[in-house]
C-alpha cells in the first residue's frame, strides 16, 4: 500500500506542475490546508474520498494514473486510437472493437506459430 501512495503523491505533484498550481493555491482551490497537500505528495497522506475525487477532477488526472501505476502505459498510438473510437457511438465502438480484436488475435496465432 505504501507504493500505491508513493505513486498518488508523485502523480498529484506531476499534475499540479504541470496545471501551474503551487501547493499553497492548490490547497486554496479545494478549501484545504497546504500541509494536506504536501502530506499527500510526499506518500504520507491518506486522502478521503472526497478530496481526492476533487484533486482528479482538478487536475484532470486519469483513474488509471492512480490505480493501474503499476501497469505498461499504453503508447500514443493506443492513446489515439481510444480518442478517436470514443468519437463514435456505443454500437460503432462495439463493431470497431471486435474487428481489432479479431486483427490482434491473428497477430498472436501467427506469433505462436514462427516461436
Amino acid at each position: 500500500m505504501q507504493e500505491a501512495k508513493k505513486n498518488l503523491g508523485a502523480v498529484i505533484r506531476a499534475a499540479r506542475i504541470k496545471k501551474g498550481y503551487t501547493q499553497d493555491t492548490l490547497a486554496e482551490a479545494l478549501g484545504l490546508q497546504s500541509r494536506t497537500i504536501l502530506e499527500i505528495e510526499n506518500g504520507r497522506g491518506n486522502p478521503r474520498f472526497d478530496v481526492l475525487f476533487k484533486l482528479v477532477r482538478l487536475l484532470d488526472i486519469s483513474p488509471d494514473d492512480i490505480f493501474y501505476f503499476d501497469r505498461t502505459p499504453l503508447s500514443d498510438d493506443a492513446q489515439q486510437f481510444f480518442i478517436k473510437l470514443s468519437a463514435f457511438p456505443e454500437g460503432e465502438q462495439r463493431l470497431a472493437m471486435a474487428a481489432a480484436a479479431a486483427v490482434l488475435d491473428r497477430l498472436l496465432e501467427e506469433r505462436k506459430t514462427a516461436e
